[in-house]
């Protein structure tokens, strides 16, 4: 498996004491944080992928290629073709800015 992350603002999402000044008082993050509804049929999915890649949580711009049978062995289908993981891999990619690229034996 093999993850890259593009780029990670922790300090543009956390609220840090020391951005305060004495003419501020209300300091504001420079991005705006959106909250993703995960639907639950995909919940448990993400969470495996987490798990497996020792991260607490997916981040946009983060990019995931694993081989078919990799994910089969964290999150199994009953079918171990790609096509059973397009569900998950389009919800990632659209609500989630996070690359999921499958490889098998016939498509690499």
């Amino acid at each position: 498996m093999i993850i890259n992350i593009e780029r990670i603002f922790q300090a543009d999402y956390e609220f840090a004491e020391n951005r305060r000044s004495e003419t501020d008082t209300c300091a504001r993050p420079s991005q705006s944080v959106l909250k993703v509804i995960t639907p639950k049929q995909f919940e448990s999915e993400i969470q495996a992928l987490c798990d497996y890649a020792g991260v607490e949580s997916l981040c946009p711009g983060m990019s995931i290629k694993m081989s078919l049978q990799e994910i089969n062995s964290i999150i199994p289908k009953k079918r171990v073709r790609i096509e059973s993981y397009k569900q998950l891999m389009k919800f990632l990619n659209d609500e989630l800015c996070v690359s999921l690229e499958l490889t098998s034996r016939k498509t690499k």
